[in-house]
């Protein structure tokens, strides 16, 4: 039966920023390396853009936390409802030019 690759969650702080945890699921980890993941977004022509560089998934764990999410384009933190309820916008946890997992923010 197929397995999940992973999960994310968001959280909105005290201050209104967000934070991300993500947890890549056993059989997708790989000891000894680590995955990069960023937060997309796909624009009106069905470009991908990087919002944001969360850091390296540890591959050995399978975790990351980024608290709090920094823009790449404004190296300034982004609110948690500029990215729940939005269009457009999703996680992808690269293993270099590979996608080890996705998913898309509701």
């Amino acid at each position: 039966s197929p397995v999940d690759a992973g999960s994310f969650r968001l959280d909105q702080l005290s201050n209104g920023n967000a934070k991300i945890t993500i947890f890549i699921s056993q059989p997708f980890r790989q000891s000894n390396t680590t995955f990069e993941a960023v937060i997309n977004k796909e624009d009106a022509s069905g470009n991908e853009l990087v919002f944001s560089n969360l850091g390296l998934v540890n591959g050995n764990t399978g975790s990351l936390i980024t608290n709090p999410i920094i823009s790449s384009g404004s190296n300034l933190p982004i609110k948690y409802t500029d990215l729940v309820g939005q269009n457009n916008y999703y996680v992808k946890v690269l293993n270099g030019a590979n996608v080890q997992a996705r998913g898309d923010i509701n």
